[in-house]
């Protein structure tokens, strides 16, 4: 069967580490226990910040035939800048064209790190459910926000399944002629 699967290579960006690998184990299980991807064919590298992003890409997703960018991203580090991730995201975008290959943006940016790791866990990320009509509604107050992370286990981490997701569809999509 190899060859009917994608060879994804995953590029992640250092920050929020504790959010990061719950996202990252659930992206990668889901690769290879969902969707029959054999672990050998997955490519996995890091970069320290979503600013190097860029040149990963071009390092790695050459030959690949699905590119997933995982960038876990909070606003209040001092080096924070909104507008170059907004140039990142627009480069990594033009470079799928050029390149003819399916990138999957894991962009994710939020206030702070509770914030995003309630958004990471959220169910509006799980396929199934969002395919079965199921709704997220954000936490209206702050302490409703900062109180949700430490109820989340390690399968609450919707966010990895649906990279996953996305990887595979846009492979079929791309080279399948789904």
């Amino acid at each position: 069967l190899r060859g009917l699967h994608p060879s994804p290579v995953i590029i992640y960006v250092r920050e929020n580490p504790e959010i990061l690998a719950s996202a990252m184990d659930k992206l990668y299980g889901t690769l290879v226990s969902a969707y029959g991807v054999d672990s050998r064919d997955i490519r996995v590298t890091d970069v320290p910040t979503a600013y190097d992003l860029p040149s990963a890409v071009r390092r790695m997703g050459k030959d690949k035939q699905v590119v997933v960018v995982v960038a876990l991203l909070t606003r209040d580090k001092p080096w924070f800048d909104q507008a170059q991730i907004e140039r990142v995201r627009e480069f990594l975008l033009a470079w799928s064209q050029q390149n003819a290959v399916p990138l999957v943006d894991g962009i994710l940016v939020d206030d702070t790190q509770n914030a995003l790791q309630v958004r990471v866990a959220a169910p509006v990320w799980n396929v199934q459910a969002r395919e079965c009509g199921a709704t997220y509604e954000e936490p209206r107050d702050a302490a409703s926000v900062d109180s949700r992370p430490a109820d989340l286990d390690a399968d609450g981490y919707m966010f990895g399944h649906y990279l996953a997701h996305r990887a595979v569809e846009m492979f079929y999509f791309e080279h399948r002629g789904w």
